[in-house]
């Protein structure tokens, strides 16, 4: 019971902080309002939301071909809006394995993660996979217009220097739990045939 009133409490202020920040901040509210339709602003603030959409339905299914699209006419081509270049030149297809490439890569963290040996390694590992599984979801969902969009880049896949570093921390985080896993399940096998002989 507790947990649900805890669970309750905090969506409830998370909604309500995400309101305040609405009539708070201008920025959030031009953010809202190129979301809603950017095609009222395609001169300033919607080109990029636009230009993205166009450039995934220029790919189409099977896409332009490698080098054959047109990915600069996005302005954030390389950071941001990398999955639209991904979408023309391979096609929704390829995009569409991108994102279960990130599905799968989640689904093997969280199983590490309760496979852990402890407490702290249990978590650690689910808050690296829960921090890439956020920043995926809301560069793509920002992307396709599933969710307004925000600056962040796409984990393994947009350039920058400082993105690609963090995620190879957090993939290295979740590789060495997962090998502190394997030994352990090693060692107890051993201790298994000891006792078996």
């Amino acid at each position: 019971m507790i947990k649900y009133m805890t669970s309750g409490i905090a969506v409830l202020a998370n909604t309500s902080c995400s309101v305040a920040s609405y009539h708070l901040f201008p920025h959030v509210q031009i953010r809202v309002a190129v979301w809603q339709n950017p095609w009222l602003t395609y001169e300033n603030q919607g080109y990029q939301i636009v230009q993205g959409l166009m450039a995934l339905a220029a790919g189409g299914l099977f896409g332009t071909g490698l080098g054959l699209g047109m990915p600069t006419v996005v302005p954030a081509y390389a950071t941001d809006y990398i999955f639209t270049s991904i979408g023309e030149e391979f096609g929704i297809l390829i995009a569409i394995f991108v994102i279960l490439f990130y599905l799968i890569f989640i689904v093997r963290g969280v199983l590490i993660a309760l496979n852990a040996y402890s407490r702290f390694d249990a978590l650690l590992v689910f808050g690296c996979c829960a921090m890439l599984a956020l920043q995926s979801f809301i560069i793509i969902g920002g992307v396709i217009k599933l969710i307004p969009l925000t600056g962040i880049t796409l984990p393994f896949v947009s350039a920058g220097g400082s993105s690609m570093l963090s995620s190879m921390i957090q993939l290295g985080v979740i590789e060495g739990i997962a090998v502190k896993n394997g030994r352990r399940d090693e060692m107890s096998l051993k201790e298994m045939d000891g006792v078996l002989e």
